[in-house]
């Protein structure tokens, strides 16, 4: 009989992507990490027209970690109004933050 080993399962306030080699952060987390200075800047990227995605510059990480929605996804906003609220909502403070637009 084949012996079944336990996979690790990551319980932790941010998670890593599921294959593509992109950092994740949960929203929950996101809101400690501001509220205790981790988070050096946060880029609104414009993935399509019109829709927006958060990366986070977190200050032991060397690469983006992007905030994921309730059911693991990428969490999409559909207008610049509706990110400004988010920031509102968590608390974003002083926190440096920068626009990457398509062009």
């Amino acid at each position: 009989m084949a012996s079944r080993t336990k996979r690790p399962v990551n319980k932790g306030a941010g998670t890593k992507g599921k294959g593509e080699g992109t950092d994740r952060v949960e929203m929950a987390a996101l809101a400690e990490y501001l509220a205790h200075g981790a988070v050096s800047e946060l880029v609104v990227v414009e993935v399509h027209k019109g829709t927006y995605r958060l990366e986070a510059l977190l200050t032991w990480k060397p690469r983006r970690s992007v905030l994921t929605a309730a059911r693991g996804g990428e969490r999409i906003f559909r207008s610049v109004d509706t990110v400004v609220t988010f920031f509102k909502h968590i608390g974003v403070g002083r926190t440096s933050i920068r626009m990457e637009l398509k062009t």
